[in-house]
């Protein structure tokens, strides 16, 4: 319950930006020509537009918000910021080449046919079989303790040792403890 109030006004404000996006593209003819730029970005900057675009939206801007909150802006930290904003940018490839792969299986008409099956395969396969699974396995407090005790990178000065725990940690199978190495692998 405690993660639905935290997330509640974010969530809220992120599908009313989604809603807002979606009526001024459908009911603002004036507006197509910002869409059309958008999409030229986007067809002529392949892999660097996917990488910066999914940085920028889903690491940079939320930390500003959390930055911009009260309640949360003790937890937004600079290691917070440079880790999830390298996290977002590989995945922003990792699924702008998981589209591509499914343009080549599905075809990229819009037709109801092609985007049933892209939501089916995106929504059953790839969100259960890896996205979720990928996400789940992150150790994101664990990153907070000694971090130069993972597996040697030196980025100790970016974690506040307080968030240190000298308890063990499950991640993913594996057993670890503070002051042991952490292995990052997806």
């Amino acid at each position: 319950m405690a993660s639905i109030r935290a997330n509640l006004l974010p969530g809220l404000v992120l599908w009313a930006v989604a809603a807002a996006v979606v009526l001024v593209h459908g009911l603002v003819p004036a507006s197509l020509g910002i869409f059309d730029t958008v999409a030229g970005w986007k067809a002529t900057g392949g892999f660097g537009y996917s990488i910066a675009a999914t940085a920028l939206f889903a690491g940079v801007l939320p930390f500003l918000f959390q930055k911009a909150m009260p309640s949360t802006r003790a937890a937004a930290t600079w290691a917070t910021l440079i880790f999830t904003t390298l996290l977002w940018a590989y995945r922003g490839f990792e699924i702008d080449l998981f589209y591509r792969f499914q343009a080549v299986l599905f075809g990229s008409d819009p037709t109801p046919a092609t985007v049933a099956a892209k939501v089916a395969v995106d929504l059953f396969l790839y969100n259960v079989l890896w996205a979720a699974r990928a996400a789940a396995y992150l150790p994101l407090e664990e990153l907070r303790v000694p971090a130069h005790r993972v597996c040697g990178l030196p980025l100790g000065r970016l974690f506040p040792p307080q968030a240190a725990r000298s308890h063990p940690v499950d991640l993913g199978g594996v057993a670890a403890r503070a002051d042991s190495c952490v292995q990052l692998t997806l």
